[in-house]
């Protein structure tokens, strides 16, 4: 899968059916000065000591081939030194939890919809 500005792929569980996937990803909306210490924080940016990207969480399903995304949580401003500090936010397990709970809902008003056949 191609997501653009893609950084780094954090977290990656298959299962027979559905696929847990979350990725760093440019945050090109970045402002530092939505901050109180923007003039710090772009001095680090710049440095390399500071990385500014966005998180997406998707919980996909495989039906035939076709992609069909079922859940997504995104969070976008992350400054961290790493990518890796990331990972041991408690952001992580959160967007996780999110965009599974999204999926079971979205699969339970799917099995909930009756369809009828349409006579020609």
């Amino acid at each position: 899968m191609h997501i653009d500005g893609f950084i780094e792929n954090i977290v990656l569980k298959r299962t027979r059916n559905f696929t847990v996937r979350v990725d760093a990803v440019m945050d090109d909306d970045f402002n530092p000065y939505d901050w109180e210490d923007a003039e710090s924080i772009m001095k680090r940016l710049d440095s390399g000591k500071l990385q500014c990207f966005g998180v997406i969480a998707q919980v996909i399903l495989w039906d035939n081939g076709e992609r069909v995304t079922l859940g997504r949580d995104s969070l976008w401003g992350c400054l961290y030194e790493s990518v890796s500090d990331f990972k041991n936010s408690g952001y992580l397990h959160d967007m996780v939890h999110e965009a599974v709970t999204r999926a079971r809902k979205r699969l339970k008003a799917a099995q909930a919809v009756k369809i009828r056949s349409m006579r020609a």
